[in-house]
């Protein structure tokens, strides 16, 4: 008898450890989880992370919160301001003392967190690490009880800087924004070149690679603008972009006399109605002829120039034409200020006048590089037809023989 009692009183001992050793490798599931009062925010806003304990009868809780502090700063510990000392680990605990429990599903916590400025859209996360819960029992025992964890992300998003290209005050086409290009003549106006955005953006221009304070664009050329946009206390991601703006020739159209302008020479004409430009023949001053009467496919211009050169020299328009170069430079341009018979401008008509009108004739070839014989032949044309013929010169004769006429 004493036997089956021994035995029996082992069999409880052994069911009884048993009993104890799963209750508690084994307990009943329960988890410390973290939720978001939003997925996504802009820099300088705030989210709320809120622990949620998630079992039964349990009376303490201890976690570990990890978060990246290149992200976010924490500013409030269940709505207590505080400052960030946690260098992104955050190690925390709950318990109770009065015998009572945590129902399921209590917020243990509540950490409120500000999204700090980026360069680029990013994402944190908020994860709980190392996290316990205990019953009563379960703390007494010093169990190691395991609870579950979650990683909730947060997106940090990126304002928009509204930028807004503009050329000379009015914002550029969609093509031109497209082709990041645009293109006009030469029309000795200065223009400008900016990008308006958003109050607190500020705008960096470089201009072919030189740093500028603002873009103004005046003479011909290839303008490569680099602007960068950038507010980085607020979140903005830096904005940089290029634009090109080419300045092309100004408009002209060049003429090639239909007739010889005297036997063996031809006139070249060059017509602009663009201010600031000159031109050279083949690396000659042209004269300004805009005084005179002379209009292209019967088209009036505000400034015309000319040269007279030996008709030898080319065997087409084109080989005329090829050789007019445009300059923004008038050091050395002569201006023809009116046809009078004073041709050898000594403000005095005499027969020496007379002599060069009738001489325009036989010059040779070298005289014609000469600034001043430009003028002279050029104003030999007093009537105005691109040709020196009888008519001009029987005029010329009848101003200074009968200048009361």
């Amino acid at each position: 008898m004493k036997k089956i009692l021994a035995s029996i009183l082992c069999i409880l001992m052994i069911l009884s450890t048993m009993s104890f050793t799963a209750f508690a490798e084994t307990p009943a599931e329960r988890s410390i989880l973290a939720t978001a009062s939003t997925d996504e925010l802009y820099a300088d806003q705030t989210v709320d992370i809120t622990l949620n304990l998630t079992g039964d009868n349990l009376a303490n809780a201890e976690w570990t919160l990890e978060y990246n502090k290149d992200y976010f700063e924490l500013t409030a510990i269940d709505g207590e301001a505080t400052s960030d000392t946690y260098d992104g680990v955050i190690s925390d605990i709950r318990y109770k003392e009065d015998g009572s429990v945590y129902d399921n599903g209590y917020s243990l916590t509540t950490y409120t967190f500000k999204a700090l400025a980026q360069t680029t859209e990013v994402t944190g996360n908020f994860e709980v690490t190392s996290a316990e819960a205990y019953t009563y029992l379960e703390s007494i025992r010093g169990d190691d009880v395991i609870a579950g964890t979650n990683s909730v992300p947060v997106t940090i998003l990126l304002y928009d800087y509204e930028i807004s290209v503009e050329f000379d005050g009015v914002k550029v086409t969609d093509a031109e924004m497209t082709a990041q290009e645009k293109s006009l003549p030469y029309d000795n106006d200065t223009h400008t070149f900016q990008v308006t955005t958003i109050p607190q953006a500020t705008v960096t221009y470089w201009v072919n690679g030189e740093q500028k304070s603002e873009v103004e664009i005046k003479n011909e050329g290839e303008y490569t603008i680099t602007y960068k946009v950038e507010s980085p206390e607020i979140g903005f991601a830096p904005v940089e972009e290029t634009f090109t703006i080419k300045v092309t020739s100004p408009e002209y159209v060049i003429e090639v006399g239909a007739e010889d302008y005297v036997p063996g020479y031809k006139i070249v004409l060059a017509y602009t109605n663009t201010p600031g430009v000159y031109f050279n023949y083949a690396g000659f001053p042209m004269t300004d002829v805009s005084v005179s009467n002379y209009t292209y496919e019967g088209t009036d211009y505000d400034r015309i120039f000319a040269f007279v050169i030996d008709a030898n020299t080319g065997t087409s328009d084109d080989d005329f034409k090829s050789c007019v170069s445009h300059i923004y430079d008038d050091t050395d341009t002569k201006v023809l200020d009116g046809y009078d018979a004073d041709l050898n401008f000594e403000n005095e008509l005499t027969v020496q006048d007379i002599t060069v009108g009738f001489g325009v004739y036989n010059v040779v070839p070298e005289y014609y590089q000469s600034d001043l014989f430009q003028k002279n032949i050029l104003k030999t044309d007093i009537t105005n037809d691109k040709m020196v013929r009888l008519d001009d010169t029987r005029d010329i004769t009848n101003k200074v023989l009968y200048p009361q006429n």
